[in-house]
């Protein structure tokens, strides 16, 4: 979906696109059970893939670049393998905020907390919010509920998705997209599920986040990071704070 800026980095880098395993248009594993894998395991299974993956393509020294868990995933990756990495961007990345209050809820309040959320904004009604506390714990994804309405409703959604979120330029373009996301949608579910596995309702991280002092907000932390986001970026208003506190602490 970084399809128009790819001709503008070529013009000054070398880029590898590669999809996380079992998500985009990588082979969805077999290997990956949703049901009894813990927060960090799946943490782990994600950064010994993204290991693998570099040592095949004999990769040292480059800029790993992600987006939203993706950047969960490669800030983790980075805190293990950072020698490889000459500097890591973060786009728009979720699991960065530290919630001290979040550490010490029930389980019983976790699943409310999400509800900050829509804090001094009209949120969803309060029937949508049970469905969906009922839909992640039941690990019901948005992939979940296209392959159970069908081809002709996910078609549908890929076709408005193009339109309305991706801000597409030309008819070729949109059926590009529209296709794209009809076929990712299609595919079976596997790792799909780790968002429902490493986070709680409202992306509150069951792992320690990335921006704890002992992750990426360590001063000792030996690469540069650098944090962005959009100017109508959802994750921008309730994250954006724990990137600057990150970024101040890594010098």
């Amino acid at each position: 979906m970084f399809y128009k800026i790819i001709k503008q980095l070529s013009e000054r880098f070398t880029l590898i696109f590669f999809d996380l395993i079992g998500m985009g248009g990588s082979s969805r594993p077999k290997n990956f059970n949703e049901d009894k894998m813990t927060p960090e395991e799946v943490v782990d299974y994600f950064i010994e893939y993204i290991e693998a993956w570099r040592k095949a393509m004999n990769l040292d020294q480059f800029y790993l670049s992600a987006h939203s868990f993706g950047g969960f995933v490669c800030g983790h990756y980075a805190l293990k393998y950072h020698m490889h990495i000459k500097k890591l961007l973060m786009l728009s990345p979720i699991g960065v905020k530290y919630d001290l209050e979040f550490e010490t809820m029930t389980e019983a309040e976790k699943k409310n907390a999400w509800t900050k959320r829509f804090e001094g904004r009209k949120g969803p009604p309060g029937w949508a919010r049970m469905l969906a506390s009922w839909g992640w714990g039941k690990k019901i994804s948005p992939f979940s509920f296209a392959r159970f309405v069908g081809r002709k409703q996910t078609l549908k959604f890929s076709g408005w998705y193009g339109e309305k979120r991706q801000k597409v330029d030309n008819e070729s373009q949109a059926e590009a997209v529209r296709d794209y996301m009809y076929q990712i949608f299609m595919r079976p579910g596997t790792t799909e599920f780790a968002l429902m596995i490493c986070f709680s309702l409202g992306l509150y991280s069951n792992v320690v986040p990335l921006g704890h002092e002992t992750k990426l907000a360590n001063k000792e932390f030996p690469i540069p990071i650098s944090f962005v986001y959009g100017d109508e970026d959802w994750v921008r208003r309730v994250d954006s704070d724990y990137g600057k506190i990150v970024v101040e602490a890594n010098q």
